[in-house]
């Protein structure tokens, strides 16, 4: 018996699984890597550092509120597309902040990314469970988890 399948021959590193972890991995870098930089963007763009902070914090407070319907919403909805549609939210909004030219728009993307984020989360990891078997299923979160963490990690160092 192989490292990848249980007494029930049931594989949990399958190509589908592999690629749902990659998602995560590159869209969760891709938030964390504009993170260390969002502060002093707003200051440059003329926000006093209080309000650079606030500007920073914005995505994780829209994602924390938002977080709840998320998961009741991905019960409801396609998986793939609710996936799909906040990835690809996401990456506008890692673009936008290039084009912000004033602390307001700053603030508006970052609600924007905030929301992406929240979905993205609960999307990604609602759709890994579709690809993880049932008897493996604390193992295959417990691998996803670490791919979340490993995109914190480096993130921002990227």
């Amino acid at each position: 018996m192989s490292e990848n399948t249980n007494r029930s021959g049931e594989k949990l590193w399958t190509l589908p699984f592999i690629l749902v972890l990659i998602v995560g991995v590159i869209s969760g870098a891709a938030t964390q890597m504009v993170t260390p930089l969002i502060m002093e963007y707003s200051v440059k763009l003329g926000a006093p550092m209080t309000i650079a902070a606030t500007i920073a914090s914005v995505i994780s407070i829209t994602a924390l509120f938002l977080r709840p319907f998320c998961g009741m919403l991905s019960d409801k909805v396609n998986r793939h597309t609710m996936l799909m549609i906040s990835t690809a939210l996401a990456g506008v909004c890692v673009l936008g902040y290039s084009f912000a030219a004033t602390p307001g728009m700053m603030v508006g993307i970052r609600i924007a990314h905030g929301v992406a984020f929240a979905f993205m989360g609960v999307s990604n990891m609602a759709f890994a469970t579709d690809y993880i078997p049932a008897s493996r299923m604390g193992e295959g979160i417990g691998w996803f988890g670490l791919s979340v963490i490993v995109a914190q990690a480096f993130g921002p160092g990227l």
